[in-house]
């Protein structure tokens, strides 16, 4: 395992801050929601399902899951899936494989967060929903940094 920069413990103390909060602002808001709460988003981030308000854990739920899997796959770097094969055992490449992995999961996780909030804010009637930015700018967090390291590695190749 290579040596984590100051870059690493800012994302990785983002993302558990980020995860917490998501749960905090659920139970915050709790007893303020109705009863009907969107459940799905169409393509420009408007609510198109409605449910039950027991359905906004879902979102902190999925980010722990998320969380848990970027942490293993950040130790266990055998975890994560390239499209050619890497020799795992380089400096070089064990911390290009760790900062894809905490950067992913900060993605995740600020996605995560971002649903949660706007979930709860659209039962409210505070908001319309995820709005139309959603669904490019959270492409963008998860496959930018998979793109950018992806080339990275490439030099590594075996």
């Amino acid at each position: 395992m290579p040596k984590r920069t100051t870059l690493d413990w800012v994302l990785e103390a983002v993302s558990l801050a980020v995860l917490v909060s998501i749960f905090v602002n659920v139970a915050a808001h709790w007893s303020e929601l109705p009863d009907r709460v969107p459940r799905h988003y169409g393509f420009l981030g408007d609510p198109n399902r409605w449910g039950g308000k027991g359905y906004l854990w879902v979102a902190p739920f999925a980010a722990v899951g998320l969380y848990v899997l970027m942490t293993a796959a950040s130790r266990y770097q055998g975890l994560i899936n390239l499209p050619f094969t890497v020799d795992w055992k380089l400096p070089e490449a064990q911390k290009l494989l760790l900062s894809l992995s905490l950067f992913l999961k900060a993605g995740f996780v600020l996605t995560f967060a971002y649903m949660s909030r706007a979930g709860i804010n659209a039962a409210l009637g505070t908001a319309q929903g995820l709005g139309p930015m959603f669904l490019p700018i959270s492409l963008a967090a998860i496959l930018c940094p998979m793109i950018f390291f992806t080339l990275k590695l490439r030099r590594y190749r075996t």
